[in-house]
């Protein structure tokens, strides 16, 4: 068992494809590879995004075929990653991070794909091609949702929305605090998620701290982003809640957690940005995704390697994500912050 993390070379001086600053590497990608697209116009419904994308990017990776995430390095928001010729409707821009599968595999792709993700849209591609490529993955993702906080249906709701399903195999796992405080080196999860977790007990941030230097990843929402930065991970000195706010300010627009396409909503709940007490500051590797843009600003979609430098092999991403819940269904906004 491994954690699904990749520790691909980078061209530039930071090593880790999670990180401001890495440089994806230019791979051969050859005609007749198939683009999985991660934008509302090539994988869209109506005006709206298709969350079950997500759900046919794992399935293909439990039919043991990998993917190579594709952004471009230093884009700015929205901007295309890989503009490329197709089979069907020629020379197509792809953004938000589109998935590849090389065209040695394409054929067992399209037996997965045109089954029951019928729905989900791919394109074939007609030339050899080069393209930025942010990570190879061939790991099985295995998730663990925190039922700790009493919330775990909100995210669980995320994955059903995406097709993401324990029907044929468990792809995911619902644990309770005891699975928190114990979270260690040994856990298989690709990543834990928890909604919303109000603890001051510090035995929770020492288990995160366990998992996430051995290689695992976390995403903590609303109150849960105050029960881990007890352990200050992010930041120096710890937060304090901050408020909702209508105009956003977007950053390291090419790292992995930033790839959707539009504008992102802030849902209130019990922490829906939050701000660095006096004296505090952000780690080496902490970085903003959606925040205020002011001086004192208001993070409300960030992201750190716990270990706070950018070269070891060992670590692990947290991610936090201001606002109590958000609705999968039509408003694109919403759905923007389910991605």
């Amino acid at each position: 068992e491994e954690q699904a993390r990749e520790t691909d070379g980078a061209v530039g001086g930071v090593l880790q494809p999670d990180l401001p600053g890495f440089v994806a590497p230019i791979e051969f990608v050859p005609a007749g590879s198939l683009v999985i697209p991660m934008d509302n116009t090539l994988q869209g419904t109506g005006s709206n995004f298709n969350l079950r994308a997500y759900g046919a990017l794992v399935d293909l990776l439990y039919a043991d075929i990998p993917l190579k995430w594709l952004i471009k390095t230093g884009k700015a928001k929205d901007e295309v990653d890989w503009s490329v010729g197709t089979t069907t409707n020629g020379l197509l821009d792809f953004r938000a991070g589109p998935f590849v599968v090389d065209a040695a595999r394409a054929a067992a792709a399209m037996t997965v794909l045109d089954g029951m993700w019928a729905d989900v849209n791919y394109f074939v591609t007609d030339m050899d091609s080069f393209a930025p490529v942010r990570h190879n993955i061939a790991t099985k993702p295995f998730i663990a949702i925190s039922k700790a906080g009493g919330h775990e249906d909100i995210h669980e709701d995320f994955l059903l929305a995406a097709g993401i399903t324990n029907t044929l195999v468990t792809k995911y796992k619902i644990i309770d605090d005891n699975g928190l405080a114990l979270l260690s080196s040994e856990d298989c999860y690709s990543i834990v998620t928890e909604p919303h977790f109000d603890s001051g007990d510090p035995v929770y941030a020492e288990a995160a701290r366990a998992f996430l230097l051995s290689g695992g990843n976390m995403l903590a929402q609303c109150r849960a982003i105050q029960t881990y930065e007890e352990g200050h991970f992010h930041t120096t000195e710890g937060i304090t809640v901050g408020s909702e706010f209508a105009i956003k300010t977007y950053s390291n627009s090419d790292t992995p957690y930033a790839q959707w396409q539009g504008e992102v909503a802030s849902n209130g709940g019990s922490v829906p940005s939050a701000l660095l007490d006096d004296g505090s500051q952000l780690r080496p590797s902490t970085f903003s995704v959606v925040d205020d843009g002011a001086l004192d600003t208001q993070y409300h979609v960030w992201a750190t390697r716990v270990d706070g430098t950018a070269d070891e092999v060992l670590g692990g991403m947290l991610h936090y994500l201001g606002g109590h819940s958000y609705d999968e269904g039509a408003d694109l906004l919403q759905r923007d912050a389910v991605r």
